[in-house]
């Protein structure tokens, strides 16, 4: 989610980490501001606010307000359903079992959130483009893995999941186009 990277501060430059420190101080204000006020707010530039918007995956400023305004609507929605059902030492297994579906609801909420369309749509080309799929996995995830490989193959693509790693056969492959290995 967008105001988890604004927290975490991950990879920031000291006036990335400046505009995003205001913008976590002043979450409500940031739809009601331009560009221009983002920019004498925290001492930085029209141009600094924009490639700050870009680190983030957004394509500038209005998509920033937009997605800040989404998740706080979202977290309110969300935190509103959890406060009223909350759970503690007197509730009840039927009680739990109405707020899973919202503990649920939040999770698949919070990922619709934080996934990114370019980075899915980059990933669906490689897939497109990709002649053969192989997934390496050890454990739990060689079974992920085979049902990964699965759903490929039922797709028309063609795929392959592996117990383990065949450097050799890596090496040898890597060099032809086409071919992702993940």
């Amino acid at each position: 989610m967008l105001i988890d990277q604004l927290e975490n501060k991950t990879n920031f430059t000291n006036t990335e980490a400046v505009v995003a420190r205001y913008i976590l101080e002043h979450l409500l204000e940031i739809n009601d501001m331009t560009i221009v006020d983002l920019a004498k707010q925290t001492y930085t530039s029209k141009s600094t606010i924009i490639r700050f918007c870009k680190k983030l995956g957004l394509s500038g400023f209005v998509a920033l307000q937009k997605k800040l305004w989404e998740e706080l609507i979202e977290t309110k929605r969300l935190t509103n359903l959890l406060d009223d059902e909350p759970v503690n030492e007197k509730t009840t297994s039927k009680e739990v079992m109405s707020i899973v579906p919202s503990i649920y609801e939040k999770a698949i909420t919070d990922t619709r959130l934080s996934i990114n369309p370019n980075q899915i749509n980059r990933i669906i080309n490689h897939l497109k483009q990709a002649e053969k799929i192989e997934i390496y996995g050890t454990g739990i995830t060689y079974s992920i893995a085979q049902t990964a490989a699965f759903k490929f193959l039922t797709l028309g693509i063609e795929a392959a999941a592996y117990d383990g790693m065949n450097e050799h056969y890596i090496l040898a492959t890597k060099k032809k186009k086409r071919f992702i290995v993940k």
